[in-house]
């Protein structure tokens, strides 16, 4: 126990400091690191973390949120993506995991946000100490870490909230705006099945809604 305790935390030690490129242990049969899990945050848990993690990791979230991309993209994202079409900024994204080319158009506030953002590098995002990320599992390591720690951050831990769960959180907050399943796919480069998988609870609750107001009326 005490052995694998050293390894662990040297671990943790090594990946924050982006000297592994991925996690080496594993912890339930899962990466240590990983993002898996697909359960969108309620927007209390979002509140909660922007309220309370660091700036940089707060504005992972945000990030993430109004692009529906994967940690994986949000990390290479540069300033110099950042376009404007038909007078909309928005931002160009060539996912990494499928090659599938986008233009994201943003909310107007999250717009006048993202414009006022300090720009230390020519990368988007940036760790505690103004360093890039090397990978994913690092970003998604230092989340891990800040959630378990931060006394504030307790409502996230069971279950717990992961990064890779803010996706699913786009796809939600779209469809209850009424968007299709088609209109969210080629918005956020997510295939339709995918878009339904997780919009279905949403739809399911849309429904009950409906169905107790028309018996009610």
């Amino acid at each position: 126990v005490n052995v694998s305790t050293a390894i662990k935390a040297m671990e943790s030690w090594a990946l924050l400091r982006n000297l592994l490129p991925h996690a080496i242990t594993v912890k339930r049969m899962e990466l240590v690191g990983s993002d898996g899990g697909y359960d969108p945050w309620t927007d209390h848990q979002i509140e909660l973390a922007l309220n309370h993690a660091p700036p940089h990791l707060a504005r992972v979230i945000k990030l993430e949120i109004n692009t529906g991309q994967r940690s994986s993209d949000i990390i290479r994202m540069r300033w110099s993506d950042l376009n404007e079409k038909k007078g909309r900024l928005g931002i160009n994204v060539v996912q990494r995991k499928t090659g599938v080319q986008l233009f994201i158009p943003f909310w107007n506030d999250f717009a006048a946000e993202i414009s006022a953002w300090e720009r230390q590098s020519p990368l988007i995002i940036l760790d505690g100490n103004g360093l890039p990320y090397a990978t994913r599992n690092r970003l998604s390591m230092e989340w891990t870490l800040e959630r378990n720690a931060n006394p504030a951050l307790g409502p996230l831990r069971d279950p717990p909230k992961v990064l890779h769960g803010l996706r699913s959180t786009t796809v939600v907050r779209l469809r209850k705006m009424k968007l299709s399943e088609g209109q969210i796919s080629d918005l956020v480069g997510m295939t339709e099945p995918m878009v339904a998988r997780y919009a279905r609870q949403t739809d399911k609750e849309e429904a009950n809604i409906n169905t107790v107001e028309q018996a009610e009326n």
